[in-house]
């Protein structure tokens, strides 16, 4: 049985399609709801991240919002945040402070919009949703400390790296009580996108072509 209907990926980024990316997602968003509500399935928002300012992921999400509250959607049809983001290191080293600088982010920026909300309305929504972190890897940290290989990843992520990972992201994301699900991205890549050549299939994926889990 299915439990929840997921929303779109990334949304923030502009394409032939959604010149406006929140009006697209905002139009987009009742027939979601209409979906979710069909097969009685639990709605999961649109991806986001952290970022205040324009044309950041967190000021997107709080327009996405804000658009909503205005417009009379219900708010609880959004029932948890999907949330990207890039580190094998612990909640000390990483992912403490980016769930609040996310948390905050977000409410900063509804809090320079319009609406019939208060501040402590918005922050009382706005925690109170659960977070699945739909990507997550070493990608995004500083080349002195990201890993160079299979195993080095899987030696971070798994707490044996305790000098630049501590515990490790595994650990902590089962843990913390505001991470509800989570996922690896990606188990095996070999486009050659991305930073410096970075993903690749023997960088901070798990898997060989055709191989096994490192």
């Amino acid at each position: 049985k299915m439990f929840f209907l997921m929303a779109t990926n990334e949304p923030w980024l502009k394409n032939g399609v959604q010149t406006d990316p929140v009006q697209y997602a905002i139009n987009v968003w009742p027939h979601l709801v209409t979906a979710a509500q069909t097969l009685d399935l639990k709605l999961v928002s649109p991806t986001t991240r952290k970022g205040r300012g324009a044309d950041q992921e967190a000021t997107w999400m709080a327009a996405f919002l804000a658009q909503l509250q205005t417009q009379g959607t219900d708010l609880e049809t959004v029932s948890r945040f999907d949330v990207h983001g890039y580190s094998c290191k612990d909640g000390v080293l990483y992912w403490d402070q980016y769930i609040d600088r996310f948390y905050a982010d977000v409410e900063h920026e509804l809090s320079l919009l319009t609406t019939t909300w208060t501040a402590d309305q918005w922050s009382a929504f706005v925690r109170s949703r659960p977070l699945w972190i739909t990507e997550t890897s070493c990608e995004s940290e500083n080349p002195d400390t990201r890993p160079t290989s299979q195993v080095e990843t899987c030696r971070a992520l798994t707490g044996q790296s305790q000098a630049t990972h501590g515990a490790g992201s595994l650990a902590w994301l089962n843990s913390d009580p505001r991470v509800e699900k989570f996922s690896w991205w990606t188990t095996w890549r070999a486009d050659g996108q991305g930073q410096d050549g970075y993903n690749q299939a023997t960088d901070h994926v798990l898997c060989y072509p055709g191989g096994g889990l490192t």
